[in-house]
């Protein structure tokens, strides 16, 4: 039962478009940023297909790997329970723990086939970049196996494992995308906000252990490698690098098999007691369907309608859980910033006006881009997602009403934390005794801009 669910999840993610597109998408980024000079990720003199380089480059695609995880791994573990087959697969005589740990891995080796995409597009970008004229010669060492199997096999294996636990868990406990989405979300600027003391001397010793993804680890091991280290050593399981390593993947399985309630069967619930309709609310009914008008959109208040569903729609997502967690997590990473904003060289900036509007760029425009692009979508299908679409398209409204409102209320919503956002700056500069406000600025650099 394992190697069958592994060999289904295989066959299924293969046949989806998903995974050809994250395929390219993470091949493309890994060919262009080794093909060019222009990102001389392992420092001046560094070979662009060294095992450093290939080392960096492994950590930072990593980070960007749990949406892939999402996508794939998370999905999988949630699938049963969307399309309703839980009951029927459960029916038969299946083993839980194999097929759930089936279905896990088999996911989990998807997101390691689209990773490879990675050290493939360092090997031919590096070659293409030495081509065309992009490359030096000097920036381009010999290639060799070694090179790209140690990172691989000691950074992204491992790692790719505990986000694949952690998303996993999070799927099967609450069984909805939304809350993955959030989480994946939440669990990448907690690690980019950490990734700040990575190199500090005072959290040196924790973070070699405590980094989920090794780059602690390995920043404390390569600190003092000279460029001919860079261009030649390659990364062994050794020391602190080798104890973070087996110390996450103990966590990531103890996460999957503690967490994932692989021994649990699905419990279907009692049906409620069906009554039979009266013959009186059937003739009520039917009095009611034969004195029903056919009201059309023409003569109807489109100002009122437009007014009250744009209302409605900004409820939708402003209420909602994702939105409240993203604004949370966006005002307090701007705090930070805000109450200690560091200038050039280690100084402390003076709470001028034009400091802080790019204080709050700098923190807000990432969740302002997820906002956009999750409630867009959420805004668009709900009605078709909930099963509500043709009921509301018999309405008496004007299809614009629908979709102004939408955009309505988006906008708002983004918007409005801008305003929240500048509201906390405001009374930051008050705080520390700058009275020019410069509302200018605010109005034409942060909200027109």
């Amino acid at each position: 039962m394992f190697f069958n669910m592994l060999a289904f999840e295989l066959r299924y993610f293969m046949r989806q478009p998903s995974f050809y597109v994250t395929s390219l998408i993470f091949f493309f980024m890994a060919f262009f940023i080794s093909s060019s000079s222009k990102f001389p990720l392992g420092g001046a003199n560094v070979h662009m297909n060294s095992p450093y380089t290939i080392m960096v480059l492994t950590v930072t695609f990593c980070t960007l790997a749990m949406f892939l995880v999402v996508n794939f791994v998370a999905s999988s573990a949630i699938r049963n329970s969307e399309t309703k087959m839980d009951e029927l697969v459960f029916s038969k005589p299946v083993n839980p723990l194999a097929y759930q740990s089936g279905r896990f891995f088999g996911s989990y080796l998807v997101v390691l086939i689209v990773f490879l995409s990675v050290p493939l597009g360092v090997f031919l970008g590096s070659h293409f970049g030495l081509l065309v004229g992009w490359l030096d010669s000097e920036l381009v060492g010999p290639n060799k196996f070694i090179y790209y199997a140690a990172p691989f096999l000691y950074l992204a294996v491992p790692s790719l494992l505990v986000l694949s636990a952690i998303f996993n868990s999070v799927a099967v406990y609450f069984k909805t995308m939304m809350a993955v989405y959030v989480t994946a979300v939440v669990v990448y600027i907690t690690y980019q906000l950490a990734s700040i003391y990575f190199d500090d001397l005072a959290f040196r010793n924790i973070v070699v252990y405590a980094d989920p993804f090794g780059t602690g680890s390995l920043i404390d091991l390569t600190r003092y490698w000279t460029v001919s280290d860079k261009n030649t050593e390659v990364l062994t399981l050794s020391g602190d690098f080798l104890i973070n390593r087996i110390l996450w993947v103990a966590i990531s399985l103890a996460m999957f098999f503690g967490l994932g309630k692989l021994g649990n069967r699905v419990v279907t619930k009692k049906q409620k007691k069906q009554f039979a309709v009266s013959t009186f609310v059937k003739n009520k009914q039917a009095a009611l369907i034969s004195s029903a008008k056919n009201y059309k959109s023409k003569g109807v208040n489109t100002k009122s309608q437009l007014v009250m569903r744009s209302l409605f729609e900004l409820k939708q997502v402003i209420l909602s859980a994702p939105f409240m967690i993203l604004a949370g997590v966006s005002i307090t990473m701007l705090l930070a910033p805000l109450f200690a904003p560091i200038g050039a060289y280690g100084t402390t900036d003076w709470p001028l006006t034009q400091n802080m509007v790019g204080i709050i760029q700098n923190s807000s425009a990432l969740f302002m881009f997820i906002i956009i692009a999750y409630y867009s979508a959420e805004l668009v299908w709900r009605e078709r997602q909930s099963g509500m679409g043709d009921i509301v398209d018999s309405f008496p409204v004007h299809n614009s009403v629908f979709w102004v409102s939408k955009i309505i209320a988006l906008i708002t919503a983004v918007c409005g934390l801008y305003l929240v956002g500048m509201m906390f700056t405001i009374a930051v500069q008050l705080f520390k005794g700058q009275f020019n406000l410069e509302l200018g600025q605010y109005l034409f650099r942060y909200h027109l801009f």
